[in-house]
C-alpha cells in the first residue's frame, strides 16, 4: 500500500498490563472516610461602573468531628475588589456584633454602624473577628462555628477606613454542607475531561473526505477501532516483521483507507485467502483524473485500463484488492467488481 502524506502518531506496539491491588493480611481495614464538611463561604458584593459584582473571597472548613471549634477563613492578598490596595486598614461591621439598639439601624446600608460610636473591627484588632498580617493578607476568624446565624448567613459591611462615613461592599458569610470531592479524583476528572475534548477535537478534523456517495455516514473516530484495523491489516499483509511498523494516518482523508497502486503484479497461486475487511474506504483521486488499472467490470471512466477476470488472483504480500469498500486478498469472477490494486 502506497500513502499520502501522512504524521504519524505512536509506534504500533500492544502489551498487556495487569494492576493488582492487594491488602496485608495482617493491616486492618481503614476506616471509612466521610465525604462531606462544613464549609463556610465568604463573599464580596460591590459596585464597579454602576455594574453590580458578587465573588467568592474565601473558604473555611470545620473539623472531621464537627463546627465545635473556631474557624477561620483566610483571605489572600489583592482578593477584596472595591478596596484598593492602598487601602491597608480596612474595617468591618456587622449587626451581630452590636450590642446597641440604635446600631441596628439601617442595616442594608451601614452593616450596623449607622453612628461612629457603634463597634467596628479593624484590622488591627486581633482579638476580632477580622484581622490582617500588614501584607494584604487577612483573616475572618469566627468563634462560634455551629450558631445558627451562620446557616442563614450574616451580612456585614466593608469599610475603606474606621472612620470612612460609608461602607464599599457587602459582605455575605453562610455554613453550607457539602460533598468534598478527593484531589485524586477530581485530577481523574480533569484529565478524562481533557482527553474527551481532545478526542472530540480529533473526531472534527478527521472525518472521511474521501467517501464514494456522499450519502455515505461518517465513520465515528476512536482509538480503539483504529489500533484494531491497524491490527487486522498487518496480520493479513504478510509481513515478516513488524517491530518497527508505525500507525500513521492523514488528517484530512479517513484514518484507514485503501490507496491504489501504480504497479501491481497479482499471482495465480492458490494460497490461503484471509477473511476480507470491510468498510475500508477508498483514497480517490483529484477530480478529472483515473485510476492506473482494475480488475474486472468495465467502469471506463474510473479506471484508465480494465483487466478482465477469468481465474483468481492473489495480491502479492503488504498489498490488497479494493473491491466495494471491501479489502481482500483474493478476487475472482464472483467478486464484486470493479476490483482496484491497493
Amino acid at each position: 500500500m502506497t500513502s499520502t502524506p501522512v504524521r504519524c502518531w505512536a509506534p504500533l506496539r500492544f502489551a498487556l498490563v495487569t494492576l493488582t491491588l492487594t491488602l496485608p493480611s495482617s493491616q486492618k481495614p481503614c476506616s471509612p472516610i466521610n465525604p462531606h464538611v462544613w464549609r463556610f463561604y465568604m463573599t464580596e458584593s460591590y459596585h464597579s461602573n454602576i455594574r453590580a459584582s458578587t465573588h467568592i473571597l474565601g473558604t473555611g472548613d470545620c473539623k472531621p468531628e464537627g463546627c465545635q471549634q473556631q474557624v477561620s477563613i483566610l483571605i489572600p492578598p489583592n482578593t477584596f475588589k472595591s478596596i484598593t490596595r492602598w487601602s491597608t486598614d480596612p474595617a468591618v461591621c456587622s449587626p451581630h456584633n452590636q450590642i446597641h439598639d440604635d446600631c441596628h439601624q439601617w442595616e442594608d446600608t451601614y452593616g450596623g454602624r449607622p453612628y461612629t460610636s457603634c463597634y467596628i473591627n479593624t484590622v488591627n484588632q486581633k482579638s476580632g473577628f477580622f484581622f490582617g498580617n500588614g501584607k494584604g493578607q487577612y483573616t475572618f476568624r469566627i468563634k462560634d462555628p455551629w450558631h445558627q446565624r451562620w446557616a442563614s448567613g450574616v451580612k456585614g459591611k466593608l469599610y475603606p477606613w474606621a472612620l470612612s462615613s460609608k461602607p464599599v461592599a457587602t459582605l455575605y458569610i453562610y455554613r453550607a454542607y457539602i460533598r468534598v470531592v478527593p484531589p485524586q479524583l477530581q485530577q481523574l476528572r480533569d484529565m478524562s475531561q481533557t482527553i474527551l475534548q481532545q478526542e472530540q477535537a480529533i473526531k472534527t478534523q478527521l472525518q472521511p473526505a474521501g467517501q464514494i456517495k456522499s450519502s455515505d455516514p461518517p465513520t465515528p473516530f476512536t482509538w480503539l477501532k483504529t489500533i484494531q484495523e491497524a491490527a487486522s491489516l498487518l496480520n493479513i499483509s504478510g509481513f515478516p516483521n513488524i517491530t518497527d511498523c508505525f500507525l500513521c494516518a492523514s488528517l484530512q482523508r479517513p484514518l484507514l483507507a485503501a490507496v491504489p497502486l501504480t504497479q501491481f503484479a497479482p499471482s495465480n497461486n492458490s494460497g490461503q485467502c484471509p477473511s476480507p475487511i470491510a468498510k475500508i474506504p477508498l483514497y480517490l483521486p483529484p477530480p478529472n483524473l483515473t485510476l492506473p488499472i482494475c480488475y474486472g467490470g468495465s467502469n471506463q471512466s474510473l479506471c484508465n485500463t480494465t483487466r478482465p477476470l477469468s481465474s483468481t488472483l492473489q495480491a502479492p504480500s503488504g498489498t490488497f484488492f479494493w473491491c466495494n469498500k471491501t479489502l481482500t486478498k483474493c478476487i475472482n469472477t464472483s467478486s464484486p467488481t470493479p476490483c482496484i490494486p491497493t
